[in-house]
């Protein structure tokens, strides 16, 4: 209590002449929050004593980070009245000081999102004074707070950063979930003098901040979340993809492998499927390429691949990509138009991991019965003039019974059949980059 009462004497005394002594006292127990939150006049003269930089929310991109707009609730001698606090959400394990004022606000959230093993804290080195300070009630209120606070911890428990200029403002209520906000004009502008590049708000606060875009234009982009869902892991979902920040392609594959599982569980189950199809696709066909030529050598060849769709169609590019065939034959049933299509765009974004003169062949049938009648008849009517030893049958997907059906029916001596295995997450879906290949000789 003492370091705060000091802190508080320091603030008053900061505005008056020749107070570089109290100044300087301030600027050193507000430590990297001095340039966000004090007023311009203080840093102004504390620049000749301190090697502050400009703030930029370039700085905040970070595993956990996020930043809270505030408006003072009564004017300070010291701080802004518009100002924006980064923190940041670590481990447990790793937080410094033990406990802090921040651990009460946090808790509010976490609890909500049932999260454990993260704990908030001020980004950066700051004075345990100057946390107490912005976190009394005569100077701030923390209930818009709530919603950035809770971005930051989904993107502590993702582990990855939030987009660089990512802000919100929201409160939330057990019974209504995400609710409205007061000062949101004050806080839509504040965001655009940080450049921010998105703002989230409730949507009950839309139509205050688009007035501020109105006065001010700029490249703000406001994203209002709709009011009712209690649940804030569904209330995210259909953002999550934009939110997050995607991994570069030469990533490390544990990267890119990370990312994908904070969609999977975060976001919306097509976005991860279609981030799958574009980025990691292309990388695990190679892997698996690699593999197939290995084989080849050992004798393995593959003129022409007979596939069947799924539900997973990256599982049919992929033995496409690995074998290089000059012509497939894909097996589908009318009701899969949808998973199709992702196949075909599949084919457009990723033409060079096919061969030059690489050519499929769909063959649709109405149902799973007329396919396993297609399947008996294959050897027979397709491949009868096709030599021994030219074709290889994908069993990764499709039912048991069709993976059986293509072995027994639609091989022959000295053909091969081709199986993509990985290990699956709880959902069931494959892990990137665990994939091996198996590969057989009848």
């Amino acid at each position: 209590m003492k370091e705060l009462e000091q802190l508080r004497r320091d603030c008053d005394q900061a505005e008056g002449r020749n107070a570089f002594g109290a100044v300087l006292s301030v600027v050193e127990h507000f430590g990297d929050w001095a340039p966000w939150v004090l007023k311009p006049e203080l840093i102004a003269v504390a620049r000749a004593f301190h090697p502050l930089t400009e703030p930029s929310l370039q700085q905040l991109q970070r595993v956990g980070t996020c930043g809270v707009l505030f408006i003072c609730t009564t004017p300070h001698s010291a701080l802004q009245r518009a100002f924006f606090l980064p923190l940041q959400w670590v481990p447990k394990s790793a937080a410094h000081p033990a406990s802090c004022p921040l651990d009460l606000h946090g808790k509010k959230v976490a609890d909500v999102l049932r999260v454990d093993g993260f704990v908030l804290r001020p980004f950066g080195q700051v004075g345990a004074a100057a946390v107490e300070l912005v976190c009394q009630p005569e100077i701030t209120s923390w209930d818009s707070a709530w919603l950035p606070l809770a971005l930051g911890l989904l993107s502590a428990q993702a582990g990855r950063p939030l987009n660089t200029g990512t802000l919100a403002a929201g409160a939330w209520s057990q019974d209504q979930g995400l609710t409205q906000v007061g000062n949101i004009e004050e806080k839509t502008e504040l965001a655009i003098q940080l450049r921010a590049h998105r703002l989230l708000i409730p949507e009950g606060n839309e139509c205050e901040a688009r007035k501020v875009l109105g006065r001010h234009g700029g490249s703000l982009k406001l994203v209002p979340l709709g009011s009712g869902q209690v649940d804030f892991r569904e209330l995210m979902r259909p953002v999550v993809t934009e939110l997050l920040l995607e991994p570069a392609w030469e990533a490390a594959e544990q990267e890119l492998q990370g990312y994908y599982s904070a969609l999977r569980s975060h976001g919306k189950p097509d976005d991860a499927d279609r981030w799958y199809e574009r980025v990691l696709v292309p990388r695990i066909a190679v892997r698996l390429r690699e593999q197939w030529l290995a084989k080849k050598q050992s004798g393995a060849e593959g003129e022409i691949l007979v596939t069947v769709l799924s539900h997973s169609p990256s599982a049919s590019f992929l033995a496409m990509a690995v074998v290089w065939p000059k012509r497939c034959f894909l097996l589908y049933t009318k009701d899969l138009a949808r998973y199709l299509a992702r196949l075909e765009e599949m084919l457009a974004w990723h033409r060079e991991l096919l061969p030059p003169d690489f050519e499929l062949r769909r063959l649709e049938t109405a149902s799973q019965d007329a396919l396993l009648e297609l399947i008996g008849r294959f050897r027979e009517e397709t491949l009868a003039d096709v030599p021994g030893g030219r074709v290889v049958v994908d069993l990764t997907p499709g039912t048991k019974e069709m993976t059986l059906a293509l072995f027994a029916e639609a091989t022959r001596p000295s053909d091969y059949a081709l199986y993509i295995r990985s290990q699956q997450d709880p959902a069931r879906k494959p892990i990137p980059f665990t994939e091996t290949l198996r590969v057989w000789q009848r």
